[in-house]
Protein backbone atom coordinates (compact mmCIF):
# COMPACT_ATOMS: atom_id res chain seq x y z
CA UNK A 1 0.00 0.00 0.00
CA UNK A 2 1.44 3.33 -1.00
CA UNK A 3 1.29 6.38 1.17
CA UNK A 4 1.43 10.09 0.50
CA UNK A 5 4.31 12.16 1.85
CA UNK A 6 4.37 12.32 5.66
CA UNK A 7 6.58 14.80 7.45
CA UNK A 8 6.30 13.33 10.94
CA UNK A 9 7.27 15.44 13.94
CA UNK A 10 9.89 17.42 12.05
CA UNK A 11 9.23 20.38 9.81
CA UNK A 12 9.69 20.27 6.05
CA UNK A 13 12.69 22.56 6.29
CA UNK A 14 14.38 20.30 8.83
CA UNK A 15 13.71 17.23 6.68
CA UNK A 16 15.04 18.95 3.57
CA UNK A 17 18.15 20.12 5.43
CA UNK A 18 18.86 16.64 6.81
CA UNK A 19 18.32 14.86 3.52
CA UNK A 20 20.30 17.44 1.58
CA UNK A 21 23.22 17.01 3.95
CA UNK A 22 23.17 13.22 3.60
CA UNK A 23 22.89 13.27 -0.18
CA UNK A 24 25.42 16.04 -0.65
CA UNK A 25 27.99 14.22 1.47
CA UNK A 26 27.38 11.13 -0.66
CA UNK A 27 27.68 13.12 -3.85
CA UNK A 28 31.19 14.24 -2.86
CA UNK A 29 32.36 10.69 -3.50
CA UNK A 30 30.88 10.72 -7.01
CA UNK A 31 32.58 11.67 -10.25
CA UNK A 32 33.76 15.28 -9.99
CA UNK A 33 32.62 15.94 -13.55
CA UNK A 34 29.04 15.77 -12.26
CA UNK A 35 26.02 13.85 -13.56
CA UNK A 36 25.06 13.70 -17.20
CA UNK A 37 21.53 13.65 -18.54
CA UNK A 38 21.36 9.85 -18.69
CA UNK A 39 24.07 8.41 -16.41
CA UNK A 40 24.46 9.54 -12.81
CA UNK A 41 28.02 8.55 -12.02
CA UNK A 42 29.37 7.31 -8.69
CA UNK A 43 31.78 4.59 -7.62
CA UNK A 44 30.47 1.03 -7.98
CA UNK A 45 27.10 -0.50 -8.82
CA UNK A 46 26.82 0.76 -12.42
CA UNK A 47 23.96 -1.67 -13.05
CA UNK A 48 21.40 0.29 -11.02
CA UNK A 49 18.63 1.88 -13.12
CA UNK A 50 15.87 4.32 -12.26
CA UNK A 51 13.14 4.32 -14.88
CA UNK A 52 9.70 5.84 -15.33
CA UNK A 53 6.92 3.35 -16.01
CA UNK A 54 3.56 4.78 -17.18
CA UNK A 55 0.25 3.13 -16.32
CA UNK A 56 -0.56 3.34 -20.03
CA UNK A 57 1.27 4.50 -23.16
CA UNK A 58 -1.68 6.49 -24.51
CA UNK A 59 -4.43 8.37 -22.68
CA UNK A 60 -7.51 10.14 -23.93
CA UNK A 61 -7.56 13.94 -23.49
CA UNK A 62 -8.30 14.80 -19.87
CA UNK A 63 -7.84 11.23 -18.56
CA UNK A 64 -5.69 10.45 -15.48
CA UNK A 65 -2.20 8.97 -15.76
CA UNK A 66 0.16 7.41 -13.21
CA UNK A 67 3.95 7.23 -13.55
CA UNK A 68 5.84 4.77 -11.33
CA UNK A 69 9.44 5.64 -10.41
CA UNK A 70 11.05 2.19 -10.41
CA UNK A 71 14.56 1.26 -9.30
CA UNK A 72 16.26 -1.98 -10.36
CA UNK A 73 19.71 -3.55 -10.18
CA UNK A 74 20.05 -3.58 -6.39
CA UNK A 75 20.92 -6.62 -4.30
CA UNK A 76 18.01 -9.03 -3.81
CA UNK A 77 17.89 -9.33 -0.03
CA UNK A 78 21.54 -8.30 0.07
CA UNK A 79 23.83 -5.30 -0.31
CA UNK A 80 23.67 -2.91 -2.05
CA UNK A 81 20.28 -1.64 -0.92
CA UNK A 82 18.83 1.85 -1.15
CA UNK A 83 19.14 4.16 1.86
CA UNK A 84 17.95 7.45 0.37
CA UNK A 85 17.00 9.20 -2.85
CA UNK A 86 16.46 12.73 -4.10
CA UNK A 87 14.88 12.65 -7.56
CA UNK A 88 13.24 15.11 -9.92
CA UNK A 89 10.60 14.12 -12.46
CA UNK A 90 9.93 16.56 -15.30
CA UNK A 91 7.16 16.67 -17.92
CA UNK A 92 5.45 18.78 -20.58
CA UNK A 93 2.93 20.94 -18.73
CA UNK A 94 1.04 21.73 -21.92
CA UNK A 95 -0.10 18.09 -22.03
CA UNK A 96 -0.11 16.99 -18.37
CA UNK A 97 -0.79 18.58 -14.98
CA UNK A 98 0.52 17.28 -11.65
CA UNK A 99 -1.97 15.76 -9.24
CA UNK A 100 -0.17 13.95 -6.40
CA UNK A 101 2.80 11.80 -5.35
CA UNK A 102 2.77 8.74 -3.08
CA UNK A 103 5.84 6.98 -1.72
CA UNK A 104 6.54 3.27 -1.71
CA UNK A 105 7.41 1.38 1.48
CA UNK A 106 10.81 -0.19 0.73
CA UNK A 107 12.75 2.46 2.69
CA UNK A 108 10.47 2.16 5.71
CA UNK A 109 7.06 3.23 6.97
CA UNK A 110 6.79 7.01 6.91
CA UNK A 111 3.91 7.02 9.38
CA UNK A 112 5.95 4.90 11.82
CA UNK A 113 8.97 7.23 11.56
CA UNK A 114 11.02 4.50 9.88
CA UNK A 115 11.76 7.00 7.10
CA UNK A 116 11.32 10.69 6.37
CA UNK A 117 10.39 12.17 3.03
CA UNK A 118 8.45 14.80 1.18
CA UNK A 119 7.68 16.06 -2.31
CA UNK A 120 7.92 19.55 -3.81
CA UNK A 121 5.78 20.04 -6.94
CA UNK A 122 6.38 22.84 -9.44
CA UNK A 123 4.74 23.63 -12.78
CA UNK A 124 6.87 21.25 -14.86
CA UNK A 125 8.64 19.11 -12.24
CA UNK A 126 8.29 17.46 -8.87
CA UNK A 127 11.10 16.74 -6.42
CA UNK A 128 10.69 13.58 -4.33
CA UNK A 129 13.14 12.88 -1.51
CA UNK A 130 13.19 10.18 1.12
CA UNK A 131 15.78 8.86 3.59
CA UNK A 132 15.46 5.61 5.53
CA UNK A 133 16.02 5.55 9.29
CA UNK A 134 16.23 1.75 9.35
CA UNK A 135 19.54 -0.04 10.06
CA UNK A 136 21.63 -0.98 7.04
CA UNK A 137 21.24 -4.68 7.86
CA UNK A 138 17.45 -4.34 7.77
CA UNK A 139 17.51 -2.61 4.39
CA UNK A 140 19.80 -5.29 2.98
CA UNK A 141 17.56 -8.14 4.07
CA UNK A 142 14.14 -6.62 3.31
CA UNK A 143 14.62 -4.83 -0.02
CA UNK A 144 14.21 -6.61 -3.34
CA UNK A 145 16.36 -6.02 -6.40
CA UNK A 146 13.60 -3.92 -7.98
CA UNK A 147 10.75 -1.90 -6.45
CA UNK A 148 8.72 1.28 -6.84
CA UNK A 149 10.12 4.35 -5.11
CA UNK A 150 7.05 6.51 -5.66
CA UNK A 151 4.06 6.96 -7.94
CA UNK A 152 3.24 10.33 -9.51
CA UNK A 153 -0.34 11.00 -10.62
CA UNK A 154 -1.18 13.35 -13.50
CA UNK A 155 -4.20 14.52 -15.48
CA UNK A 156 -4.25 15.17 -19.20
CA UNK A 157 -4.90 18.79 -20.13
CA UNK A 158 -7.03 17.87 -23.15
CA UNK A 159 -4.37 18.88 -25.68
CA UNK A 160 -3.23 16.21 -28.13
CA UNK A 161 0.46 15.36 -28.41
CA UNK A 162 3.37 13.21 -27.25
CA UNK A 163 4.76 14.15 -23.85
CA UNK A 164 8.22 13.22 -22.56
CA UNK A 165 8.76 12.40 -18.88
CA UNK A 166 12.34 12.41 -17.51
CA UNK A 167 13.97 11.64 -14.17
CA UNK A 168 17.31 12.50 -12.56
CA UNK A 169 18.91 13.15 -9.20
CA UNK A 170 20.89 11.34 -6.49
CA UNK A 171 20.81 7.92 -4.81
CA UNK A 172 22.64 6.64 -1.72
CA UNK A 173 23.08 3.06 -0.55
CA UNK A 174 22.40 1.65 2.93
CA UNK A 175 25.67 3.20 4.20
CA UNK A 176 25.11 6.65 2.72
CA UNK A 177 27.50 6.11 -0.20
CA UNK A 178 26.43 7.52 -3.56
CA UNK A 179 25.07 4.97 -6.04
CA UNK A 180 25.72 5.25 -9.76
CA UNK A 181 22.59 4.77 -11.83
CA UNK A 182 21.23 5.09 -15.34
CA UNK A 183 18.03 7.11 -15.78
CA UNK A 184 15.32 6.14 -18.26
CA UNK A 185 12.43 8.44 -19.11
CA UNK A 186 9.24 7.57 -20.95
CA UNK A 187 6.95 8.94 -23.67
CA UNK A 188 3.18 9.13 -23.26
CA UNK A 189 0.72 10.11 -25.98
CA UNK A 190 -2.24 12.29 -25.06
CA UNK A 191 -5.09 11.46 -27.41
CA UNK A 192 -5.31 9.02 -30.30
CA UNK A 193 -5.51 9.43 -34.07
CA UNK A 194 -9.06 8.98 -35.35
CA UNK A 195 -9.66 5.89 -37.49
CA UNK A 196 -10.36 6.67 -41.14
CA UNK A 197 -13.57 4.88 -42.25
CA UNK A 198 -13.09 2.22 -44.92
CA UNK A 199 -15.38 1.39 -47.86
CA UNK A 200 -16.79 -1.50 -45.82
CA UNK A 201 -17.65 0.86 -42.98
CA UNK A 202 -19.57 3.14 -45.36
CA UNK A 203 -21.43 0.16 -46.86
CA UNK A 204 -22.47 -1.04 -43.40
CA UNK A 205 -23.59 2.46 -42.44
CA UNK A 206 -25.72 2.77 -45.61
CA UNK A 207 -27.31 -0.62 -44.98
CA UNK A 208 -28.22 0.37 -41.42
CA UNK A 209 -29.69 3.65 -42.62
CA UNK A 210 -31.71 1.76 -45.24
CA UNK A 211 -33.11 -0.60 -42.62
CA UNK A 212 -34.04 2.33 -40.40
CA UNK A 213 -35.87 4.11 -43.23
CA UNK A 214 -37.70 0.88 -44.19
CA UNK A 215 -38.75 0.35 -40.57
CA UNK A 216 -40.16 3.89 -40.34
CA UNK A 217 -42.16 3.43 -43.58
CA UNK A 218 -43.62 0.12 -42.38
CA UNK A 219 -44.62 1.60 -39.04
CA UNK A 220 -46.38 4.52 -40.70
CA UNK A 221 -48.36 2.19 -43.00
CA UNK A 222 -49.44 0.02 -40.07
CA UNK A 223 -50.56 3.01 -38.07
Amino acid sequence: MRRSGYRGPRSSSAILLLLTGILCSSALTANEAGPSNLLYDAPGTPGVTVRLVPSQATIQPGDPLEIDIVISGLGDGASPSLGSFDLNVTWDDTLFTYDSLTFGSALGDLAMAEAIGDSVPLATSVQAFEVSLLPAATLNTTQMASFTLATVAFDGTGILGDGQFDVGGLLSDENGVALAFAAEGTLVSAGTVLDIPTAGDFALLLMMLGLCVTGVIVLRRVS
